[in-house]
């Protein structure tokens, strides 16, 4: 690493795009260290929204100071003067802009107070993508079922009179709430700003002027889950639409008149993502996409059983268009004892649940730096270890920021429990038919491609196949397909509401537990394996050629594609087989269709083995899991799960490590073990 040139080992940063990994990298030697200090652009991008329980105001200004960002506070900023020509301050905006970090993430950093967000806008005032979600990344595996996906199910009461953007699977206490003051004065002081995200957060009047009015290079705008009122929405629209390239506006209600002003000064959008609950909206939604014919990018969610999107293909260009993604409406119903309460409690010798109005002792707070944002010596370690010693405690505490206590940790890990309970959840069809699929045929550039229950046949998505050679993303979920392949008069099959990963439902209405009823609990695991076996011999009885949906699936159909996640779609063993041929294979997702690892025991050592580019698989759901069969070529990441028995319900997730050289062989042999497993429902 030495004789390599600074330029060299600059360009090898710049594809190191975790933060954690930077961190470690500049502790490595005081060569790493200079360079990362010295060129903060490597930095870019700066995204701490998978830390936001661990960033406080001076964990912050350290991290930015490591970065080499000089510290600016708002009262400095008013203070200073500038005596440089014009001529000057152009060369010094364009060396600024090359020099310093362009992209940053806060989302979800909950512990970090307004102070501070202005505190960075003011040393970074060139920044061009600027995320403040309210939430961070909350679509953990470890954490939500195995089908979530980004603003694909929501978390609902079971009555669903609730609005769009309501998600109870969101603490309000744990997120980052941005004030009308706060966001004008981010917006004020970086109007260079490109790309702004600001998920669930709350949008006012006020701030829609201060968006349109300083941000002439916004082309980027995600307000998906907003609490925004449709006068303010159609204001937004009409004032930023026009250099808008981009606009991501899932789970908000829409109205024709917001539509009609979409149609009207947002006609240069390339990526559009909406969400329409209400069936009739639909024609509004057909004649906007009528007015685009630039778009590449459509997604479409949350749309309720009753409206046909055939309509909407055929209205989409075939000549642009390279992602789709329709989806219908998808709930997750957490199961409350009485009532819904939004926080949970651990005092005594376990959890309770709680009203938002009681505050009692235990309850999740809102942990903030109470200390000002000052330019004293911080010295807070972003990567560093607690080792239980006081002394390193205080060390890395800052006056007023306190850490996580462990009545704290028991919270988190209490609402971890609930959140990865067996929960019920419904799920509606999209009234997608062949007559979409026959449209798609004709759109050859297409590269991403995800379906949520649709209602085509097997030849339809056999002809789709051989018409679409530049796919490189497919997901499909087929659980309605399911109870139209198979006997109508099975009970099993014919439900539209079920349980994910769990206890079936009933076609009437959800069925809730009493938490602490564990007879019932059993009886109900105990009909949902009868049902399980009664499904898989369902689907054995029947011809593979008829209810395998997916036996066009070959390499030569799709030869580019890199990522495939199937949900609920029976596979045959041929089918299986013939995913292992699909040598660009990076990701692969299998949940739920069928047992074939007992049919095929070796078949996840085959694809570990053959998918030479794979990096990710993930299976739930598909049979026993003999991952005692694997000891040579994938070994646990928690060493505890080593004599994990497996269950057929069982979900794992098998993530891929560079392969080590052996230093006891001269040969070039490798050691054993470049695959890590972890089963993440144990």
């Amino acid at each position: 690493m030495e004789t390599l040139p600074s330029e060299l080992v600059l360009n090898i940063l710049h594809f190191v795009t975790h933060v954690t990994d930077k961190c470690q990298l500049s502790i490595t030697c005081r060569r790493m260290h200079n360079l990362l200090y010295n060129n903060p652009w490597c930095w870019s991008p700066l995204d701490l929204s998978h830390h936001g329980d661990r960033i406080t105001n001076g964990i912050l200004v350290t991290i930015l100071r490591n970065c080499g960002i000089s510290i600016q506070l708002p009262g400095e900023l008013k203070a200073m003067t500038t005596t440089t020509t014009t001529n000057n301050n152009n060369s010094n905006n364009n060396n600024l802009q090359l020099k310093t970090i362009q992209q940053v993430n806060l989302s979800g950093c909950w512990c970090i107070t307004p102070e501070a967000l202005c505190m960075v806008a003011c040393s970074l005032p060139q920044i061009r993508q600027l995320e403040l979600n309210r939430y961070g990344n909350t679509t953990n595996d470890t954490l939500w079922p195995f089908e979530q996906r980004d603003h694909l199910y929501q978390m609902r009461p079971s009555h669903n009179l609730s609005s769009l953007a309501m998600d109870m699977s969101k603490v309000p206490s744990m997120s980052l709430t941005l004030s009308e003051s706060t966001l004008q004065f981010i917006v004020g002081r970086c109007s260079q700003i490109e790309s702004l995200s600001l998920r669930y957060q709350h949008f006012e009047i006020d701030s829609c002027r201060a968006i349109a009015g300083q941000l002439h290079h916004l082309t980027h705008l995600d307000i998906s889950s907003c609490t925004i009122t449709q006068p303010v929405l159609q204001m937004l629209l009409k004032n930023c639409g026009k250099r808008l390239l981009s606009l991501k506006m899932l789970n908000i209600e829409l109205t024709n008149l917001t539509l009609l002003c979409m149609q009207q000064y947002a006609k240069n959008l390339k990526q559009l993502h909406l969400s329409c609950q209400e069936p009739q909206v639909l024609v509004g939604i057909i004649r906007t996409l009528e007015q685009f014919h630039t778009l590449e990018d459509f997604r479409l969610t949350q749309l309720r059983t009753g409206g046909n999107v055939d309509g909407i293909v055929e209205k989409l260009n075939p000549a642009s268009l390279r992602r789709l993604d329709l989806s219908p409406k998808l709930d997750f119903h957490p199961r409350y004892p009485k009532s819904s309460p939004t926080t949970i409690a651990t005092g005594g010798g376990g959890a309770r649940l709680v009203s938002p109005c009681v505050s009692p002792s235990g309850t999740l707070q809102r942990r903030r730096s109470t200390s000002p944002i000052n330019n004293g010596n911080m010295m807070h370690s972003f990567n560093k270890k607690n080792n239980g010693n006081s002394s390193n405690d205080n060390s890395s505490i800052n006056n007023g920021n306190n850490t996580k206590s462990s009545s704290q940790q028991q919270q988190k890990l209490r609402l971890k429990q609930l959140q990865r309970q067996q929960l019920p959840r419904t799920e509606h069809q999209l009234y997608l038919t062949d007559r979409s699929l026959t449209t798609l045929c004709n759109f050859k550039g297409l590269v991403e491609l995800r379906l949520c229950y649709p209602v085509v046949s097997k030849s339809a998505l056999t002809q789709l196949f051989t018409c679409v050679p530049n796919l490189e993303i497919l997901e499909l979920r087929m659980e309605m397909r399911k109870a139209a392949a198979c006997s109508s008069s099975s009970p099993i099959l014919s439900s539209t509401t079920s349980v994910a990963g769990g206890i079936g439902g009933t076609t009437g209405g959800h069925h809730y537990l009493s938490l602490g009823d564990e007879r019932l609990l059993m009886q109900q695991k105990k009909k949902k394996k009868q049902a399980e076996e009664e499904e898989e011999k369902i689907w054995q009885d029947q011809d593979e050629d008829t209810v395998d949906v997916l036996r066009g699936l070959l390499p030569s159909h799709v030869p580019r594609l890199r990522e495939l996640s199937l949900y609920h779609s029976w596979i045959s063993t041929t089918t299986a087989r013939t995913i292992g041929s699909l040598s660009n294979l990076r990701e692969l997702t299998v949940y739920n269709c069928g047992k074939i690892i007992d049919r095929e025991p070796e078949l996840i050592r085959r694809w570990l083995i053959s998918l030479h580019l794979l990096q990710v698989l993930r299976l739930g759901r598909v049979g026993h899991i003999r991952c005692d069969l694997l000891d040579d070529i994938a070994t646990p990441t928690d060493p505890s799960q080593s004599k994990h028995i497996s269950r057929p319900d069982d979900e794992f997730i098998f993530t891929h490590h560079p392969l080590l050289l052996s230093s006891s062989s001269s040969s070039s042999s490798f050691l054993s073990g470049q695959w890590r497993w972890r089963c993440i429902n144990n």
